[in-house]
């Protein structure tokens, strides 16, 4: 199976070559570009299968800096072409878990049986992977999505039934029916979300705007009387769509459990390699005998299974949730984020 090949090479005449030789083959090529910038521009507009990477190319950016980059956000196999063969190149390449290294001058058929094993490696890792996310999605749909949806209009059934019983003339029915929309609007939520769970490996990561999840997210628990303070804009996240309902999971967790919560904020740290995205607030905060196995899918910290969710949907991304808060004080959870996966916004790459 042909597949489109970037190529990244400083020297024109060996690009050229290089070119031809894959277009004999079959491959479609796009570039070549010289410059590891301009790899990593490419990579992203154009999505190749593969890419031919020259370990030293012209700029700041050498050859094994772009493929790490690269193949962190994009999961783009990459093959270095190299003259330098020297043990100190070859480890600096090898830690970057590449698909193939060829020492230059190479013959045609070594850069093609290397193209071929480096497609079929990359792509039976993925059908694998794809077959663990349509796994993992069945399974917690089935049980969470529908253990909310029936346990909610269940709670319907019951308010409903209450207010067609004789009452008093001072009974309470608005509130009744008050509760009955939003056990309602709880449903919809969920039916929502299911909708944006189902689409889970059909969609490719994705810059997002912090800012504008947060909002959503508030939009959507509703939030009431609740003050959400965002001090991280301009911030943009690389990550799954469903990344979007974390916020939702989190707002949530703190209109329900938290109390006298009346302010959250979202803040952003950085940590040597990482950045730490905090989401807290000024409620009552966790009880340290229910901190245990917070994310666990058995335990149901107030009856819910959102934070299960939570983790599940940041693990997707390579990401890692932990809950800090202090009792009295409020909940207080910390998201570490890879350095390769956050940025400020309409920064270049």
């Amino acid at each position: 199976m042909a597949g489109r090949i970037l190529v990244v090479e400083d020297e024109v005449v060996i690009a050229m070559e290089i070119e031809s030789v894959l277009q004999q083959m079959g491959y479609e090529v796009i570039g070549p570009v010289m410059t590891g910038q301009d790899a990593i521009v490419m990579t992203a507009e154009k999505r190749p299968d593969l890419i031919l990477m020259d370990i030293r190319l012209k700029g700041d950016l050498d050859g094994i800096s772009a493929a790490e980059h690269i193949y962190h956000l994009y999961r783009i196999p990459v093959i270095f072409l190299t003259a330098h063969s020297d043990p100190k190149t070859v480890d600096k390449a090898i830690a970057t878990h590449p698909f193939g290294y060829l020492i230059k001058p190479f013959r045609k058929n070594e850069l093609y049986t290397s193209i071929e094993i480096a497609l079929y490696k990359h792509r039976a890792f993925f059908a694998e992977q794809e077959l663990k996310r349509e796994l993992f999605k069945a399974t917690v749909i089935d049980h969470i999505t529908q253990y909310d949806i029936f346990n909610k209009a269940l709670a319907i059934n019951g308010y409903i039934e209450l207010i067609g019983q004789d009452l008093p003339p001072d009974s309470p029915d608005q509130e009744y029916i008050k509760k009955a929309g939003d056990l309602v609007r709880h449903i919809r939520n969920r039916i929502r979300f299911e909708g944006e769970y189902s689409k889970l490996g059909h969609k490719t990561e994705e810059w997002q705007d912090i800012g504008h999840l947060i909002r959503s997210a508030a939009d959507a628990v509703p939030l009431k009387n609740i003050i959400v303070e965002n001090t991280t804009e301009p911030l943009e996240i690389f990550a799954d769509p469903l990344f979007s309902q974390v916020f939702y999971h989190l707002f949530e967790n703190a209109l329900r459990h938290g109390g006298h919560v009346d302010h959250i904020t979202i803040s952003l740290r950085e940590e040597g390699d990482h950045g730490i995205l905090v989401v807290e607030d000024n409620g009552e905060g966790i009880p340290e005998p229910q901190k245990k196995g917070l994310f666990s899918h058995n335990i149901q910290y107030g009856g819910g299974k959102g934070l299960f969710l939570v983790q599940e949907i940041l693990e997707i991304s390579g990401m890692t949730i932990v809950e800090t808060g202090r009792p009295g004080v409020g909940a207080r959870f910390e998201i570490t984020v890879p350095g390769l996966q956050y940025r400020r916004k309409f920064r270049e790459l």
